[in-house]
């Protein structure tokens, strides 16, 4: 029997514009919660920092650029994943949704706006440390986090 291959990290994103935080309602074709609301997000690919990951699955599943500004909020464990809840800042509010990754989204302020919504477990402890977060930044650079190879910060 092949060993088991370990399940590569997966990262949730906090997506904050002016004070509200971007929902996305999950393609139904999806694996886990299928039709379900949840923050964005995906797994880190060989080869990819946590910072290329971030990169790429907001532009590809929002379209959203992000400030080169994040703060890790939590870890989670789910089935045989575990995660990363990360607070980022975006230029815009502009979505432009990856039809075969969501279906729709919403900018939701409150954690009585998110309750509307059939969400994915666990999410709403991810807002509260957000909300939080945001009221006493300790923001880290995106640059200054990203020690790949060819990429070490000279001190």
């Amino acid at each position: 029997m092949a060993p088991r291959q370990p399940a590569s990290p997966v990262l949730t994103f906090l997506i904050e514009f002016e004070q509200a935080f971007l929902l996305i309602k999950r393609s139904r074709r999806e694996k886990n919660y299928p039709g379900f609301w949840a923050f964005p997000g995906g797994k880190v690919e060989i080869g990819e920092t946590i910072i290329d990951t971030m990169k790429r699955e907001v532009a590809e599943e929002t379209g959203l650029r992000l400030k080169p500004r994040l703060i890790l909020l939590d870890s989670y464990a789910f089935k045989r994943s575990v995660g990363l809840g990360i607070l980022v800042l975006s230029w815009s509010n502009r979505v432009k949704l990856a039809p075969r990754e969501a279906s729709e989204y919403a900018w939701v302020k409150t954690l009585k706006n998110v309750k509307k919504y059939r969400r994915v477990p666990g999410i709403d402890n991810h807002l509260q440390r957000a909300k939080a977060e945001l009221r006493r930044p300790r923001w880290q650079n995106f640059n200054a986090l990203d020690l790949s190879a060819g990429r070490f910060l000279n001190r």
